[in-house]
């Protein structure tokens, strides 16, 4: 195996092509990665040389591997130019490091039979990303997803044959190898801060043979990861990410293992200035890893970027970089968050001119910081609401590989366009990806209408058909025209179905205190001192003439009989008008394919059907504010076919608003005071779009069983009031053929060119 050394390059690498045949997937089409993102490709590749034809579909992952053992050869033969000839004179790698380098090779690498482990394992490290071994795996497991590492290991179990090269080691390096690549431990994860605690206890218990080589690979994998760019050396193994792998390798290789995480995040923390023994300073330290900075000037920037993030980003970041996924918790792994950093960096940087002033670049750092930590932020409130309901614990990976390959080409559409980020999981494993929230044409259902004149004549009771936002929603309308308000209704299950200020008030029967009096059967009077378990609001539309009532609903069939009560009790009403606030009212009833961490509608359409059912009233209107907060993609459709029309609320309406949010604490004043659709609601009539943070009380976004995240991408139909028949609303929503309007999130492909 030593001979093989003193081969030049090209015969070396065929050498070992003739060897292990498996390395054959590489050129035959690949999944491209975030940090390989160019032609799939290249005039000068190794692979021409190796493979001596020009017939060949991919040379990205097969080009990166090659440099990977190149880098091997020249650290083994002592051949410094030769590693570095590529990298540039002010961060080239020092000859101390190479020596350095080259001593902990030699340490590991000690017989023939581990130069054939390091050569195979850093050669094939990469199977996993072909699509000859994804559609095996795929079609073995049912058409799962998984990590590329998880797809190498499982097929050289279950599928062997296809491995013919693996096949001829014998037992022992088999079984060194398995040994390694059981543990699915990433070194270059664990250098840049991606990984979690969680990550490592299985690399650190097994064999210290095995440990060693799996380690070193890992090492030359990094260090030709740019091999598809320049194949003269490691462009990627220069003097600072060295440094920062010499660390994460002695880290991991001092006692107590267990102390191997904390150890390696405080390091990289105290090189930008940061305390890593606070939760923020750690979070900080992380993502410094992450953003692979190594000075305290990009500390500075960072810290900046931070203090500058809102409350909500800051708290989500903190929670989640602290996490450990240890002990029966868990903790998510953002995979390809150092490409996204990166890549989002290099679109801002690539913006400036070639003389830019450092000023200007600095501005640049921070927009991008600034920028990618929010999406993240996002991206683990997405994933945490994606397995509220699966209990899951250990580490959860989220692979944000395409949104990264985005962010190099137009970082911008992240906060500057409408975008939504959603992640879609396969029990703990799962892919984030951008959606267009739902666009309304609002143009097709505007009228030149006021408030005044979608409101029918006489006296009206406001429904509000969920309860909680939708009574608010409810209670402004009839503050615009308190002339003409009969009386406000919420209707809400009689178990709570979201919190308040604490978790445990979920799933529980509602208590109402201090009410007016229980009218009939779960019928009460609202005042302005009742409360009541959960968020409870109905109290705050309380403070004026208009009676309030409050319905729980045990889905007894007595839903009918309770809001006739209700408005006798206040006098009775001509008219009714239903309010719904986000629009999840437009979800079609029964619907399959409901996200129910962002919209909840069975309430909505069973307090509809309810008010159907009511006799003798003039008018029966739908309406609905907030419209694009959670509505269903079809939207559009069902308006369309139930003739709604869309209103502005005028100059003087949207400052009354306003002010009655200012005055109720849902403005963001008030821990107890908050809903969605509300602060949704004052960012439309403010004239914002695009992605916004809302001020949602830090322990309701934490909450470990029901998060609620505060990122809502503001749409122009969202400061509009939408106004339809109820009957016309309730009976496309209702009818079996609209079905078919029913369709898949829509993913976005090529932003950029558009």
């Amino acid at each position: 195996m030593f001979s093989l050394l003193q081969l030049d390059d090209i015969t070396f690498l065929k050498t070992i092509l003739s060897t292990y045949p498996e390395i054959q997937y590489t050129v035959l089409g690949n999944k491209t990665t975030a940090s390989a993102e160019q032609n799939k490709t290249s005039p000068n590749s190794l692979a021409y040389q190796v493979f001596e034809t020009d017939n060949l579909a991919d040379t990205i992952e097969f080009d990166r591997a090659a440099v990977g053992l190149l880098c091997l050869k020249y650290v083994l033969s002592n051949d410094y130019e030769a590693f570095t000839a590529c990298q540039a004179p002010q961060i080239k790698l020092t000859h101390q490091s190479f020596e350095a380098l080259k001593n902990f090779t030699k340490q590991v690498i000690q017989t023939p039979e581990d130069l054939e482990i390091a050569i195979y394992s850093i050669m094939c490290n990469d199977l996993g990303k072909t699509h000859t071994l994804i559609n095996v795996y795929q079609y073995l497991k049912n058409h799962t997803d998984a990590d590329h590492d998880t797809i190498f290991v499982t097929l050289l179990k279950e599928k062997p044959e296809l491995f013919s090269g693996f096949q001829r080691l014998i037992k022992k390096q088999k079984s060194i190898i398995l040994e390694g690549l059981n543990t699915t431990f990433n070194l270059g994860q664990f250098a840049q801060g991606e990984n979690t605690p969680a990550d490592l206890p299985k690399i650190q218990s097994i064999s210290k043979k095995a440990r060693d080589l799996y380690i070193l690979h890992a090492f030359y994998d990094v260090a030709g990861a740019a091999g598809h760019i320049r194949n003269n050396g490691s462009l990627v193994m220069n003097e600072p990410v060295y440094y920062g792998y010499d660390l994460a390798i002695k880290s991991l290789m001092t006692e107590p293992f267990s102390d191997s995480y904390n150890r390696y995040i405080t390091i990289r923390g105290e090189l930008v200035g940061f305390d890593a023994k606070t939760a923020q300073g750690f979070a900080l330290s992380r993502l410094a890893s992450l953003a692979r900075c190594f000075s305290k000037n990009d500390g500075e920037i960072l810290t900046e970027a931070w203090h500058n993030l809102p409350n909500n980003v800051q708290n989500i970041l903190q929670k989640e970089l602290n996490a450990t996924g240890l002990n029966n918790t868990s903790a998510i792994l953002i995979y390809y968050a150092p490409a996204f950093i990166d890549n989002t960096k290099k679109y801002y940087l690539n913006k400036l001119s070639t003389d830019v002033n450092p000023i200007e670049k600095r501005k640049a750092l921070y927009q991008a910081y600034k920028s990618a930590f929010t999406s993240l932020a996002q991206i683990y409130m997405a994933t945490r609401i994606a397995v509220k309901k699966q209990q899951l614990t250990n580490v959860i990976t989220v692979d944000i590989n395409d949104i990264a390959k985005q962010a190099l080409h137009n970082a911008e559409v992240f906060h500057q366009n409408l975008i939504d980020v959603n992640v879609n999981m396969d029990k703990a494993f799962g892919t984030a990806f951008l959606k267009e929230p739902t666009q309304i044409n609002i143009k097709q259902f505007v009228q030149n209408k006021s408030v005044q004149d979608i409101l029918p004549k006489g006296k009206s009771a406001f429904i509000g058909i969920g309860g909680g936002s939708d009574c608010i929603q409810a209670g402004q309308l009839a503050f615009l025209h308190p002339q003409q308000a009969s009386c406000i209704i919420s209707i809400r299950a009689d178990k709570t179905q979201s919190q308040g200020k604490h978790s445990q008030q979920v799933g529980i029967k509602r208590e109402i205190i201090n009410h007016g009096g229980e009218i009939s059967s779960d019928v009460y009077k609202v005042l302005p001192e009742t409360t009541g378990t959960g968020r409870f609001l109905e109290n705050l539309v309380a403070e004026t003439d208009i009676p309030v009532y409050l319905i729980l609903d045990k889905q007894d069939g007595l839903l009918v009989q309770k809001i006739q009560s209700a408005i006798q009790h206040a006098g009775g009403a001509d008219n009714i008008i239903s309010v719904d606030t986000g629009g999840d009212s437009l979800y079609l009833s029964h619907t399959n394919n409901l996200n129910s961490a962002k919209a909840t509608p069975d309430q909505d359409y069973t307090s509809l059907k309810a008010i159907s059912e009511l006799q003798g009233y003039q008018n029966k209107t739908s309406v609905i504010l907030a419209t694009g907060v959670d509505t269903p993609s079809y939207a559009q459709s069902i308006l369309s076919k139930a003739s709604a029309v869309c209103i502005p609320f005028s100059e003087q309406e949207n400052k009354q608003i306003v002010q009655n949010y200012q005055y109720w604490g849902m403005d963001g004043s008030s821990e107890s005071a908050f809903g969605k659709t509300p602060f949704a609601l004052q960012e439309a009539l403010k004239g914002h779009t695009g992605l916004c943070v809302l001020p949602l009380p830090t322990n309701v976004v934490l909450d470990n069983d029901n998060p609620w995240t505060p990122f809502v991408v503001i749409t122009d139909s969202m400061k509009y009031i939408v106004s339809m028949s109820l009957d016309k609303h309730l009976k496309v929503i209702t009818n079996q053929t609209e079905q078919s309007l029913l369709q898949n999130p829509l993913n976005i492909q090529n932003i950029h060119s558009r």
